[in-house]
């Protein structure tokens, strides 16, 4: 199916509460789905964003808004390890399997203490999340690797 198609086909439907929430981000409040260890909790995912959500701000904070050298944050793996768990919800859990965009601070660089380069060693999903969606179903699991 052309992309311009899947897209218009995702559009129909799509309720307005998917439409509502995939413009909604999670930040000042990431740790209602996190876990006692700062890790993420399915079950408390769909108990407060039954519809998804279209972005998560800064996976590497640890619990919301504040600065790395206030309160350090995840490290590379724990980051991966966080961005995967919430893309295979999103992807597996989710009525149309609509991606979660993500960003980390990536104009003025990686908000972090730790390695500089970080975002660039990161393959960060296509900018369009309806595009993204239009590539027909996704078969696979999206993979984010760290190049050491």
């Amino acid at each position: 199916m052309p992309v311009e198609e899947r897209v218009e086909d995702l559009l129909k439907r799509t309720t307005l509460e998917e439409k509502v929430a995939q413009m909604r981000s999670i930040w000042d409040a990431k740790s209602d789905v996190f876990d006692a260890k700062l890790e993420f909790d399915p079950a408390k995912m769909a108990k407060l964003y039954p519809d998804g959500i279209g972005q998560f701000a800064r996976p590497s904070d640890a619990t919301g808004p504040t600065s790395p050298r206030v309160l350090q944050g995840r490290d590379v793996r724990g980051t991966i390890r966080l961005v995967n768990a919430l893309q295979h919800y999103a992807l597996e859990h989710t009525r149309l399997g609509i991606p979660i965009q993500f960003h980390e601070e990536g104009l003025h660089g990686y908000a972090a203490v730790g390695p500089p380069a970080f975002h660039r060693r990161l393959r960060w999903l296509p900018a369009g999340i309806l595009l993204w969606c239009a590539r027909s179903t996704v078969s696979r699991p999206v993979k984010f690797e760290h190049g050491a």
